[in-house]
């Protein structure tokens, strides 16, 4: 790929010790509701209540904070 044109990945080996991946492919998987390391699991277990950890692979999703953006989004 040309030096502009490469895919961008999120995290890495550089910030945590696991695999780097795809930015728009975890983007992607988050924005339809699913595990951003391996888009099987889902990232709510109501309608606006995250999950701790993913139910499939196992991720640990607690430390992502999503505050009140679910209700204000509802709320719009």
């Amino acid at each position: 790929m040309s030096k502009g044109m490469e895919e961008q990945v999120f995290g890495g080996e550089h910030h945590s010790g696991r695999v780097a991946r795809p930015l728009w492919t975890a983007i992607k998987r988050g924005m339809l509701g699913r595990c951003p390391h391996c888009g099987e699991g889902k990232l709510f277990g109501a309608f606006t209540k995250p999950v701790d950890k993913c139910g499939v692979c196992g991720e640990e999703l607690h430390h992502h904070r999503a505050d009140d953006l679910p209700a204000y989004l509802v709320i719009v």
